[in-house]
């Protein structure tokens, strides 16, 4: 998958991914985009206490094949969206 660079905007339908504490879900989501590195979705369940742990991951699965993952580095959640800015996608051997 190329970086997030400038323009490039990636999107995903509701329940192909979720915001995870280690294994645990902290956010179910809705449809997902991608711009410049701020993820913004819909906030469909959310677990209060997980989302104030450190560590979130954004996590992406993919039929057969590894899931995607970005370190959550910041969030904000209101109105029933989450805006999390991400760090660099995770390799995964």
């Amino acid at each position: 998958m190329p970086a997030l660079e400038a323009g490039l905007t990636i999107e995903g339908p509701a329940g192909t991914s979720e915001i995870r504490w280690g294994y645990h879900s902290a956010i179910a989501i809705g449809a997902w985009s991608i711009a410049a590195g701020v993820l913004t979705a819909r906030v469909l369940e959310l677990h209060p206490w997980r989302v104030t742990q450190p560590g979130l991951s954004f996590v992406v699965a993919r039929p057969g094949g590894t899931p995607w993952i970005w370190p959550v580095l910041a969030i904000t959640i209101a109105d029933d969206v989450v805006t999390a800015t991400l760090g660099p996608k995770e390799r995964i051997h």
